[in-house]
């Protein structure tokens, strides 16, 4: 495959991703464990 197609393939792959974490409150429950923290380190 070429660059652009690995990175659509990506890109698809991610919202899928993505949207299963917030259909199962996932973000939520991060937001939740982190909002004492003044910083977040990725």
């Amino acid at each position: 495959m070429n660059d652009a197609n690995e990175k659509l393939k990506y890109s698809k792959e991610w919202q899928l991703s993505a949207e299963h974490f917030y259909n199962n409150n996932a973000y939520k429950w991060m937001a939740g464990n982190i909002s004492e923290y003044k910083c977040i380190l990725e």
